[in-house]
């Protein structure tokens, strides 16, 4: 035995009573997907520099073709060419993974129609075809990619952008055709059918068509509906303004399309955003009383007489007819498509001489289909939509999301009798718009209590 006393056991207090030191500051964001589109690596800022400036430019170039042809069709096409480059590289980027390599394959596909369909079709042509079904859904993937940081930037350019255009519309349709506007006018494919209604001269703008400046009309009254406003006049006053330079423009261009598209997304945007019912009831009652002053004032009667007289719209069921003429003759088609542009406005003369199959469905689904075929169509179809499903609202942006799935109605919505996708440069804003509201928000990151 010895004399020493035994080790008195140590006792550690309970675990939560454990003080807990903290570092300072907040804690690092988990790296989530948002957090990682956000978060780009050195340089990402350039990416939404270069959207930007792209924004800006293809108006700017479409309008040089009033002083040489050659040369703005040159600067636009450099500006496909940025496009392309662009969506290259946001293949090495997270996100929209299928929607990315069914893009990639639309372009296989196209490759072996040109190989076994079209291959006698001058490439011209081929080139047209990216351009009016391609380029939008690059543009989807290229929005995807820019820093939310970056994006209100971005939809503020589109915003001004649309009207500047809108606003030449007006200039032109109140004060006439200037020499340059003729110059830029001849260089259409399209000018009698696209740019007169009887013999009243729609307004183009810079772009190419009266159909353009509805479509850059519609857009501009959308983006004021959804512009987050603050509690004071001068934000409901800007609004004001945007929606009336946009109402305008449509005017201006007499595009019948648009006046309706406008007043129904005005209507479904207003309807869905009030937080009171009074609104919805006030949003109804006007658009009842409209209607109550058009059947008095015999405007409907004159639409009636459009619808059933006018060309352009008894000429959509012959394209349907074509259309289930061409399916039924050779079938393959329907799973395969007829290649790139087979579908495209203007392109049908391109493609009687390479004694490729063509038609022009007026219809923007249908689109799709002659081109790539219905499998494909319908996949594509899917992947957009899960983009538009995936808009969330975001307190970064100054816009509400709803932009986004007004945006795809509006190019629906006008698809069904024009090939909306076509209206270069628009439908790639919408492309930008779609993409860039398709990221969820990133968490919120709450400080650590000290």
């Amino acid at each position: 035995m010895t004399d020493a006393t035994p080790p008195t056991p140590e006792i550690l207090p309970p675990a939560s009573e454990t003080p807990v030191q903290r570092r300072g500051g907040p804690r690092p964001p988990a790296q989530g997907a948002s957090q990682a589109a956000d978060l780009n690596p050195a340089g990402a800022w350039r990416y939404g520099v270069i959207v930007c400036a792209l924004i800006i430019a293809m108006p700017m170039f479409s309008a040089v073709r009033g002083v040489s042809q050659p040369l703005g069709r040159a600067l636009m096409g450099v500006t496909d060419m940025i496009m392309l480059a662009m969506f290259l590289w946001s293949l090495f980027k997270p996100g929209l993974r299928t929607l990315k390599f069914l893009i990639l394959g639309l372009l296989a596909l196209s490759v072996l129609n040109i190989a076994f369909w079209t291959h006698d079709v001058p490439l011209t042509a081929t080139y047209q075809g990216f351009r009016k079904s391609i380029l939008w859904l690059l543009a989807i993937c290229i929005g995807y990619s820019v820093r939310r940081r970056d994006r209100n930037i971005v939809l503020w350019i589109i915003t001004g952008v649309c009207v500047v255009v809108a606003i030449y519309a007006v200039k032109q349709w109140l004060f006439g055709f200037t020499a340059f506007d003729k110059q830029m006018l001849d260089a259409q494919s399209a000018q009698e059918y696209a740019n007169k209604i009887g013999d009243y001269q729609r307004a183009i703008s810079i772009l190419s068509s009266g159909f353009h400046v509805g479509m850059t009309g519609t857009l501009l009254i959308i983006i004021a509906l959804t512009i987050k406003q603050a509690p004071n006049p001068i934000a409901w006053g800007r609004s004001a303004i945007l929606i009336v330079i946009g109402a305008l423009g449509i005017y201006a261009s007499f595009t019948r399309t648009f006046m309706i598209i406008a007043a129904a997304l005005a209507c479904v945007q207003i309807s869905r955003s009030g937080k009171h019912p009074l609104i919805r009831v006030g949003v109804l009652t006007a658009g009842a009383a409209i209607m109550a002053v058009g059947i008095f004032a015999g405007y409907f009667s004159q639409l009636e007489q459009a619808i059933f007289s006018d060309y352009r719209f008894t000429s959509r069921s012959i394209s349907y007819e074509a259309m289930a003429t061409l399916f039924s003759t050779y079938p393959i088609g329907l799973f395969s498509g007829y290649g790139l542009g087979s579908a495209g406005s203007t392109l049908g003369e391109s493609f009687a001489i390479g004694g490729a199959h063509w038609v022009e469905p007026h219809n923007v689904l249908l689109k799709y289909v002659v081109e790539f075929g219905a499998p494909l169509s319908l996949w594509l179809y899917w992947e957009i939509g899960k983009v538009v499903r995936a808009a969330k609202p975001d307190p970064m942006l100054r816009f509400d999301n709803s932009l986004s799935m007004l945006g795809v109605f509006l190019l629906i919505g006008a698809g069904l009798t024009i090939t909306s996708v076509e209206t270069w440069p628009i439908s790639l804003y919408i492309g930008f718009i779609i993409g860039m509201f398709a990221i969820p928000p990133a968490r919120v990151v709450r400080r650590a209590p000290t």
